[in-house]
């Protein structure tokens, strides 16, 4: 059978949406590899409570210094789990139910990697039309091809959270599909706030932009999320 695991970067999730996440992952994943970046609250704590999870920890954060760095060291733990397929998700995203069902007939598929599109909620059960082209199509499932290079795209800040082939690969070698990731980040305002001057420090133009679409626009442009079959 198939072997597919999720990784994951956390870091101080304990009052965001870690634990939604991680119990939908473990109803459909072989095994969660999670990198804690030097985690203050009770995130460690949250991880421990899933038997499906593997954890390393860091002392110190160093996504918050190189994202790319903590990022590759993810994937290197990943590995030692032998996955056919991995899955890349954040700990503030969860896949909808209808991906959860097919997950395991995609992989049966003669391909490298899925790409998907997140959805960006506004309330636990509103989210923003599309704001952010990128955001459309983004490949977190990808096959492990022990052939390929383990190398990441260097960024310091929103490092990749796939290898650098995965950007490089042709879209014969994938799948576009049309299922959608809930991305849960922007409901507190708090964290709205965070990323905000998170980016502002590191003048990333676009992701403000969007941030700022979002406050502008709502609620007025609120969609009302329904679940496909």
């Amino acid at each position: 059978m198939n072997k597919l695991i999720a990784m994951l970067c956390v870091w101080n999730e304990a009052d965001k949406f870690l634990k939604e996440c991680l119990f939908s992952l473990n109803s459909f994943v072989d095994k969660i590899v999670i990198l804690d970046d030097g985690s203050t609250d009770t995130t460690v704590e949250i991880c421990q409570l899933f038997p499906k999870v593997v954890l390393y920890r860091l002392e110190k954060n160093l996504g918050q210094i190189d994202e790319s760095k903590s990022r590759k060291m993810l994937f290197d733990f990943a590995l030692k789990q032998e996955p056919d397929w991995i899955l890349a998700p954040d700990a503030d995203e969860i896949f909808e139910d209808r991906f959860i069902r097919e997950v395991r007939k995609l992989m049966k598929q003669p391909v490298n990697w899925f790409s998907f599109h997140r959805i960006d909620f506004w309330t636990m059960d509103k989210y923003f039309a599309d704001l952010q082209p990128s955001m459309c199509s983004m490949r977190l499932m990808f096959r492990n091809l022990p052939g390929k290079s383990k190398s990441y795209l260097s960024m310091k800040i929103h490092g990749p959270r796939t290898p650098a082939w995965i950007f490089r690969d042709d879209n014969k070698n994938g799948i576009s599909t049309d299922f959608r990731i809930k991305h849960y980040g922007f409901i507190k305002k708090e964290s709205r706030i965070r990323r905000i001057e998170w980016n502002e420090k590191y003048n990333v133009s676009w992701y403000l932009k969007t941030i700022y679409q979002l406050e502008k626009d709502s609620p007025e442009k609120l969609t009302q999320w329904s679940e496909r079959i």
